[in-house]
């Protein structure tokens, strides 16, 4: 409950930020909802998992709430490794190797860095894609920084307490719209 809340909460600052400035969606962005939906609707496929008894409808609803994390920030892929860190939970190398294969296969990364051997095993000659096409891969190298995070966590609660909790649900919010204000406001 407390996840759908501040999805809603956080709907007109993400839209804002991210699609051009308007606090109030279009239909050219209205469903364009942000990684707090994304976590919802993870949660519940996690839910789903572990209390439905019947594995058709199991499988069912996970499908269907795949599909409705679409829309969200992150989408499908964060829907994904919420699924597999909680198959994989108390093995930290087996969610490592499962986020990082879910992220390399999503953005097409194992592709491009799988190219030049592909073409040398087709056409028995090394074609290299071009250099800015590397450069932006380079900047998707920022994916595989929570592995190292989570790497550090030992499956305790931090001493933060009720200012924490509510800080994140607050500070999200917030930080939307500071980043829609310097983006289109300042700039």
């Amino acid at each position: 409950l407390r996840l759908a809340i501040f999805a809603a909460i956080s709907y007109c600052p993400y839209i804002f930020a991210f699609h051009g400035g308007n606090l109030i969606p279009d239909a050219s962005n209205w469903l364009s909802l942000n990684v707090i939906y994304t976590i919802l609707i993870g949660l519940l496929a996690i839910r789903a998992r572990h209390e439905l008894q019947n594995p058709v409808l199991k499988i069912v609803v996970i499908l269907l709430l795949a599909v409705c994390s679409v829309p969200g920030d992150w989408g499908v892929v964060g829907f994904t490794i919420m699924l597999s860190f909680d198959y994989f939970h108390g093995n930290f190398k087996n969610q490592a190797v499962a986020y990082v294969f879910i992220v390399l296969f999503q953005h097409g990364l194992f592709e491009y860095l799988t190219y030049p051997l592909i073409t040398y095993v087709a056409m028995h000659q090394w074609i290299f894609l071009d250099a800015g096409t590397y450069w932006i891969l380079s900047t998707e190298l920022g994916m595989f920084l929570p592995i190292i995070l989570l790497a550090f966590y030992r499956g305790q609660k931090g001493r933060g307490g009720k200012l924490a909790k509510w800080g994140f649900y607050l500070f999200y919010p917030a930080h939307m719209l500071l980043l829609g204000w310097i983006l289109y406001d300042l700039l």
